[in-house]
């Protein structure tokens, strides 16, 4: 059997910082989808406000705790 011709692209470009494509407002709809799974919805606002450009809540009391937490009890 004849095997299927690949060809190697010429090149690669890896864009890890968003110049190319702005791939932030994806990834906030993503977020929102699967943490809404996980039983902590969010809206998009509210995972900007919380996680975007390093700003980072400390506190996780309005997090509801699921049973498959990591998260060491406080009981």
């Amino acid at each position: 059997m004849n095997e299927p011709q690949t060809r190697r692209p010429d090149l690669v470009i890896f864009d890890c910082d968003g110049v190319l494509v702005d791939s932030e407002r994806i990834a906030i709809r993503v977020d929102a989808i699967v943490l809404a799974d996980l039983g902590w919805p969010l809206s998009e606002v509210e995972i900007i406000e919380r996680f975007v450009a390093g700003r980072t809540r400390t506190s996780t009391s309005t997090r509801p705790r699921s049973k498959r937490s990591c998260e060491p009890s406080t009981a």
